[in-house]
């Protein structure tokens, strides 16, 4: 089965090209399922080429840009907005290897919502998917309760990751696009 997309997902899609200081757009996201996504290859131990080299390596033949991609994603990232009652929240994801976990905070810090889930990172012709696995909720009011799998289109700008939610075809709802800042590593 192929990835397919609505005109109007299409046309969002090429403007995230454009898009690299988007401002949320939503709070909430649907999920959706890719069942033919192509898992990311993983990177060598041994294989670190300097950030030169990969900025050149995404145009060569034979490059991974998926692994690039997973190694840009390693760290924390951190995203606000407000929610329908209009108080601030505060969103982190923190990447290590294939695992992630999201936790949301309300404007006093206090832990609202938090869930770890697994994933694989795919590629669609030019799209590039996040395919969600294995999520469990490890605190909120559905604390233990464990999702079906996900998939969203991301792409990574410098310091910024965007995610498009609501453009596969199985998804429902209106489109929905998220910004992540990278935090500084702690030293």
């Amino acid at each position: 089965m192929t990835l397919r997309l609505s005109i109007r997902a299409l046309l969002i899609v090429c403007s995230l090209a454009t898009l690299p200081d988007l401002l949320i757009l939503g709070a909430d996201a649907p999920r959706s399922t890719v069942p033919d996504a192509k898992p990311a290859a993983k990177p060598n131990a041994g294989d670190k080429p300097d950030a030169a080299e990969k900025a050149n390596d995404k145009d060569k033949p034979g490059s991974n840009p998926l692994a690039d991609d997973l190694e840009a994603m390693q760290g924390t990232w951190v995203r606000e907005f407000a929610n329908p009652a209009g108080v601030r929240m505060r969103v982190e994801k923190k990447v290590e290897g294939e695992a992630d976990v999201v936790t949301e905070y309300d404007a006093q810090g206090n832990i609202v919502h938090a869930h770890t889930s697994t994933f694989e990172l795919a590629q669609h012709g030019p799209l590039r998917t996040f395919v969600i696995r294995n999520t469990l909720v490890t605190a909120g009011p559905n604390m233990g309760a464990r999702r079906a799998g996900g998939a969203f289109l991301y792409r990574i700008e410098g310091n910024h990751m965007i995610e498009a939610w609501g453009l596969l075809e199985a998804d429902r709802g209106a489109p929905t696009m998220f910004v992540w800042q990278k935090q500084a590593a702690a030293k």
